[in-house]
């Protein structure tokens, strides 16, 4: 495995810098723009999206959002933003698709909305999956809607009060991730990956599609095989995907799928894929719950000359979580989590990147900034559009950073 690249920008007062960038300037600059917001860097260089439009294919992202009540839409700004800075200005008409519940095909679960977008000749195609499924949580939180009703609202100040509806909207979602036995959420996301991975560009998948994805184990490694794959996700989101994305390694541990299908294995095993965390939550969410089954053992998966290096799952698992410090309900992923929680077999590496995305204000000589801002603000800061889109390989090359 390369060598892990540490990349620390001390010295910085808005950008991600890399040594060799001319920080006098940008110091200079940024005095002018008034503009304290620090960035930083520190784990591996990584790719951003452009690196596969570049070679011609097709790139497929899939958006999930984290707590909160979310409609389809949600991942508007942040898709727009990546597109136009990928130069992707032609936009299909959404489609949106009823995610069903494999274990009850009547009962709808949370909606996918796919959208493809290309360059002005169609050399370069993105196609953007959002998932969307509050409406799993919705149902259950409704016994907290009293507290923000009329009869207790008043008896709060504004502030307090907006608070409160906050974090009575956001705080119950990751308990019931947790605690529910039929793994809703988690079933929504896994299906929403199965139509992902069904279809070529998502010109097999309708705007009138209400079943169930029953595409095959074989068939979605196929398809994991043929696109390039990206997600992004955002503070929950980030703990969905992950568990998602275990069963594809528990499938491809399968001694009979490996048995009977080791050129496609192998191949999968060659891939590298990126999960954008987008305040992540990752340690907040392994309290209580137990490790995976494989922990602890990367070198020996994910060097070459390992013991299991024939049993991996993929080539790497870049895993690049943005924290703004002031955002209360996000946490950087340490190299301790990584060794103790995180499946070996994905051979994942981590880049922690630091970022204040809300701004901070002065108020009667204290430093404050809006929590929920800096919980939220992350799919419209320029800085994190640019990591996303081109990745962090070439700082010259990045526009904000």
């Amino acid at each position: 495995m390369k060598k892990m690249l540490l990349i620390v920008m001390l010295f910085s007062l808005t950008g991600c810098y890399s040594f060799g960038r001319g920080v006098a300037s940008r110091v200079i600059e940024n005095l002018e723009r008034e503009d304290t917001r620090q960035c930083e860097i520190r784990g591996s260089q990584f790719n951003g999206i452009a690196s596969y439009l570049d070679k011609g294919e097709v790139v497929k992202v899939l958006v999930v959002h984290g707590i909160g009540t979310h409609r389809p839409g949600h991942s508007a700004i942040i898709s727009e933003s990546i597109a136009r800075s990928l130069g992707l200005y032609n936009f299909s008409k959404p489609i949106d698709v009823d995610i069903m519940n494999p274990g009850n095909p009547a009962q709808r679960l949370a909606n996918l909305r796919i959208i493809a977008m290309r360059n002005p000749d169609g050399s370069r195609k993105l196609v953007f999956f959002e998932l969307t499924w509050s409406d799993i949580t919705a149902e259950r939180k409704r016994v907290l809607d009293f507290d923000t009703s009329g009869e207790f609202a008043h008896r709060r100040a504004s502030f307090n009060n907006a608070m409160k509806a906050f974090l009575n909207d956001v705080g119950p979602d990751p308990m019931i991730y947790v605690t529910d036995p039929e793994k809703l959420v988690l079933r929504a996301t896994q299906q929403a990956i199965c139509w992902m991975l069904a279809g070529g560009e998502g010109e097999v998948i309708n705007d009138t599609q209400r079943s169930v994805c029953s595409v095959s184990s074989l068939a979605r490694l196929s398809g994991l095989e043929k696109y390039n794959i990206v997600f992004i996700t955002h503070s929950l989101g980030s703990r969905i995907i992950m568990d998602a994305l275990g069963e594809i390694v528990e499938t491809l541990a399968d001694d009979q799928v490996v048995a009977g299908n080791p050129a496609l294995v192998s191949k999968i095993q060659a891939k590298e894929m990126t999960v954008f965390m987008l305040s992540n939550q990752m340690p907040l969410l392994q309290i209580g719950l137990p490790a995976p089954e494989v922990v602890g053992q990367i070198p020996g998966y994910c060097r070459e000359g390992g013991r299991n290096f024939d049993k991996r799952a993929f080539k790497k698992l870049d895993i690049v979580a943005f924290t703004d410090p002031n955002d209360l309900l996000s946490y950087s992923i340490t190299q301790d989590f990584v060794d103790h929680y995180l499946d070996s077999r994905m051979c994942p590496v981590v880049t922690n990147i630091h970022i204040n995305v809300a701004e901070r204000l002065s108020a009667f000589g204290i430093d404050v900034v809006n929590p929920i801002s800096a919980h939220g603000n992350y799919d419209s800061d320029e800085r994190v559009i640019e990591l996303i889109s081109h990745g962090n390989t070439d700082f010259d090359q990045n526009e904000f950073l």
